[in-house]
């Protein structure tokens, strides 16, 4: 893609997270501002072309930590060829992922499987799009003057019903999916101003939105999972936005983090990181491959394949 192009999508993307069910012609209009595009079907054939092509997806809620029921992630034992056998008899899996690297591990998320909680805190904004990879990560590396920063993770109660949670789970692909087709569909079983109620209320003030951005397309990064403790979490979630491409940042415990990165290049990624770690600026750190994916419904894997995506 040409670099107005990628720069539209990016805008539509950092627009999507703030405001997930925005209509194309007030986009248009914010796009049309910072890129001069003028005609309205320009845009959405820009954000058609972007789909098709992976360079971006829909935007998809992101549920944050809560007290009474969240979302957790586990290490499970087992080895990686019983991949889908260990995942099955887990139960209330949302996704499981297989990874191997200096050691082998089956990565498990769940909203009540006992485990570490896992936080979403950020999914960066890819700002360096236009700048070689390598510049990108150089902007990782810390100053001597910097302080060490943990993040403060609230934790509200969530009062949600089963219809809130049916919502939920249907809109996780898509947040933009119109009331219009929520409304036809038999689980949620609620017409459109009652959505649109629900999601006002109750969905949309405790999730964060996330919205995918791979300026290449997505079948042209490799997937890095990197594991580490360290005191400066809010330095590193602030310096992944130089990054590139869209980038997840999972706090597991005070001090502990992981990131799933997605590079063109993973040896200059774990250069940069072995270097921080060499500083004191992180410590235990361990780095994966994931080898396949699996999404599950009810604890019963129904897509699983081997995918760098």
């Amino acid at each position: 893609m040409i670099s107005r192009k990628l720069y539209s999508l990016k805008i539509t993307r950092d627009v999507f997270e703030k405001q997930p069910r925005i209509p194309h012609t007030q986009l248009h209009r914010i796009i049309k501002e910072k890129t001069g595009i003028k005609m309205r079907d320009t845009t959405e054939r820009y954000i058609n072309e972007g789909y098709d092509k992976a360079i971006i997806r829909p935007p998809r809620p992101i549920l944050r930590y809560h007290s009474n029921k969240h979302q957790h992630i586990s290490f499970v034992e087992g080895n990686l060829l019983d991949f889908e056998n260990i995942i099955e008899d887990v139960k209330n899996i949302r996704y499981a992922c297989a990874l191997t690297g200096n050691s082998e591990k089956i990565m498990v998320t769940s909203f009540s499987y006992p485990g570490r909680d896992l936080f979403f805190l950020g999914y960066t904004r890819a700002d360096g799009f236009d700048s070689s990879e390598h510049h990108c990560l150089k902007r990782l590396e810390f100053s001597s003057d910097e302080e060490p920063i943990l993040i403060d993770v609230p934790s509200p109660t969530l009062q949600w019903d089963s219809k809130d949670w049916d919502l939920f789970h249907v809109l996780s692909p898509n947040m933009r999916l119109p009331y219009s087709i929520l409304s036809k569909n038999k689980t949620i079983n609620l017409g459109w101003r009652a959505i649109k109620n629900r999601m006002g209320k109750n969905i949309f003030p405790v999730c964060d939105v996330a919205a995918y951005f791979f300026p290449r397309g997505q079948n042209n990064y490799q997937q890095l999972f990197l594991q580490f403790k360290t005191e400066y979490q809010k330095n590193l979630l602030e310096k992944l936005n130089y990054l590139q491409t869209t980038s997840y940042f999972l706090l597991f415990g005070r001090g502990e983090v992981g990131m799933f990165v997605f590079p063109e290049n993973m040896n200059n990624v774990l250069k940069i990181f072995k270097k921080i770690e060499m500083e004191g600026i992180i410590d235990d750190f361990q780095y994966f491959l994931p080898l396949e994916w699996s999404h599950c419904d009810l604890g019963r894997p129904w897509a699983s394949s081997a995918s760098s995506s």
